[in-house]
């Protein structure tokens, strides 16, 4: 069972307990990856599945409703540990105040501003075919000229890990600074007062991100110097929606992620 394996894997001694709560999920370029528990489940599964599972495919639905079952086993588990009885209705109040939360955070400022940065790179994304292609065009003719002094392979593959950067830091800051300012307008956080916040957690790996992906519109501006009206706003907004965020989070940078930050 999936269950059983995940604790087998969890109470090995050389795992850093928490380390996915505040990761990026890239786990493919993580170094952390086999003191994961949820990363070496992934290398156990690509083991398993090198061609991976299509979404069509019945083993495919039946391994994810055995992921969920053995999820909520789980949960279960940990509530009766708790005194949680997972079985009991949730009065009205509770959704009422959830949705109240939700509303808050969708108008937040910084959960504005990444929903647009979101939908920018989107744009981006769809706008770009073009320039892609005729970069392309040139590196090959570069390639085939073997000019001393020059790397057109190297300047592929910056491109490539530029671009391969933003479009998934593009997401995922979004999503978690939607997370983080839930927690800011819950009136019941969980966190004790002289703990560290989750959402300063949530808030930090937001602020990665967002460093990972200027750091990327960077080196594609000095790829496509054609193109530096646009880049310079990405840049532009970026930069305004990090420093806002570090205004919004003032103990983000300072959060402790375990494994990533030292703390194990």
């Amino acid at each position: 069972m999936v269950k059983e394996k995940y604790k087998k894997i969890a109470s090995h001694p050389k795992m850093i307990s928490g380390i996915h709560n505040y990761c990026d999920k890239w786990c493919e370029r993580c170094r952390f990856i086999t003191r994961c528990a949820v990363g070496v489940m992934e290398l156990e599964d690509k083991k398993d599945n090198p061609e991976g599972l299509s979404l069509d495919s019945p083993e495919f639905f039946n391994k994810l409703h055995g992921i969920f079952a053995d999820t909520f086993e789980m949960i279960r588990e940990w509530a009766k540990k708790n005194g949680v009885d997972v079985d009991a209705p949730i009065p009205d109040e509770y959704w009422i105040q959830q949705d109240k939360i939700d509303k808050n955070a969708k108008e937040h400022i910084c959960a504005k501003a990444s929903l647009r940065y979101l939908d920018m790179v989107r744009k981006w994304m769809d706008d770009s075919s073009d320039d892609f292609k005729k970069k392309a065009a040139a590196l090959m003719k570069e390639a085939s000229l073997e000019l001393p002094g020059t790397s057109p392979e190297m300047k592929a593959l910056e491109i490539k890990d530029a671009v391969d950067a933003i479009i998934w830091f593009h997401t995922l800051i979004h999503v978690k600074l939607m997370r983080a300012v839930q927690q800011i307008f819950d009136d019941e956080p969980e966190e004790l007062e002289d703990y560290p916040k989750d959402y300063d957690g949530s808030a930090k790996v937001a602020l990665i991100g967002m460093d990972n992906s200027i750091d990327a519109w960077k080196t594609l501006l000095a790829h496509f110097p054609e193109n530096e009206d646009d880049i310079l706003k990405m840049l532009a907004h970026l930069q305004k929606l990090r420093t806002r965020t570090e205004q919004e989070f003032p103990g983000a940078r300072s959060f402790k992620r375990p494994g990533f930050d030292g703390i194990e």
